[in-house]
């Protein structure tokens, strides 16, 4: 007996270890698609809002690129990233094809603007992305700002005849107020409605909401 249990232990010690799926894997797999089709959704929706309220003078700031760009990242991160992008190309090639540098280098632009906003979230500590405090408003502030200036830089040089600075400086108020006035109320509606969707962010300080009494 003790002769058959070595045997069997030394050939189980002797087989082949078979390779285990990791289950984690394929779950973050699955998980970085589906942020990456609600992304595409949330832009391609800020985009027919921008379009629907056209002539009214606030709510088509909805859809502006920048706002859109933004909180794409700042929600979904380098999906929110890549989405925001690939629909701006796709928009840009409908309506004036993408030859020359202009769609290419002011799509990058906004990508660059979006990037800097998501960075700050991610890895500036104890951020919300429904703003639980005036620090994470003032990041946002900051970041966002910083961006506006980046990416109307990069469409002024591009694409602009005129004067560059004069360009920057008229389009860089104008989204800087687009951006300010809409994106923390999207972001706080994403950040409460959307939440199993959303990037994570360790550390993230999470807003609860109100409980009503009565």
């Amino acid at each position: 007996m003790a002769l058959i249990t070595g045997v069997a232990e030394a050939a189980r010690e002797a087989a082949p270890v078979r390779p285990v799926a990791h289950e984690g894997q394929g779950n973050a797999v699955a998980g970085r698609a589906v942020r990456l089709l609600v992304a595409a959704l949330w832009v391609a929706l800020g985009k027919l809002l921008g379009a629907w309220f056209l002539e009214l003078p606030v709510l088509a700031l909805f859809g502006t690129t920048s706002v859109t760009f933004v909180t794409a990242a700042v929600l979904f991160g380098w999906e929110g990233i890549i989405a925001a992008t690939a629909l701006q190309l796709a928009y840009l090639d409908v309506l004036q094809g993408l030859g020359g540098v202009y769609p290419w280098a002011s799509s990058a632009g906004y990508a660059a603007a979006a990037i800097l906003a998501w960075v700050t979230f991610r890895y500036v500590p104890r951020l919300g992305r429904g703003f639980p405090d005036l620090r994470s408003l003032g990041w946002f502030a900051v970041s966002t700002g910083l961006g506006a200036l980046l990416s109307t830089s990069i469409v002024a040089l591009t694409g602009h005849e005129g004067h560059v600075l004069e360009a920057v400086a008229l389009w860089s108020r104008s989204t800087v107020v687009s951006v300010w006035v809409l994106a923390p109320s999207l972001l706080a509606l994403g950040d409460r409605r959307l939440r199993r969707f959303l990037a994570p962010i360790p550390g993230e300080q999470v807003t609860t909401p109100a409980r009503r009494v009565g």
